[in-house]
């Protein structure tokens, strides 16, 4: 099985336990770059503070950068951390054969 980073509920014969996913030296990644962060535009694109009601199409976890006004072609977005991005990356178990297709 194909997760983010680790497999759930697999049986690793290597380690006689769970599988460790990206912590074992097996891991190997599908995407060559983790993925760019999404990002998500504010409805007033010169928003410099973030609003006290997050809109609902706004995970908690997305981080607010506020329009700078001294830019014209600055605009205010929500977006995906790093973190976020990178447990999008897939990969799979190195041990035990590349699978032909990922989920």
């Amino acid at each position: 099985m194909i997760e983010i980073g680790w497999t759930h509920t697999v049986f690793c014969p290597l380690r006689r336990d769970d599988c460790a996913g990206k912590e074992c030296m097996a891991w190997r990644w599908f995407d060559e770059e983790p993925p760019e962060p999404f990002f998500i535009n504010h409805v007033d694109p010169k928003a410099e503070v973030e609003p006290k009601v997050r809109p609902k199409n706004v995970p908690r976890s997305y981080e607010f950068y506020g329009c700078n006004p001294k830019s014209d072609s600055s605009t205010a977005f929500w977006s995906e951390t790093d973190e976020g991005a990178e447990k999008r990356r897939r990969g799979y178990c190195g041990a035990f054969g590349k699978p032909e297709f990922a989920e």
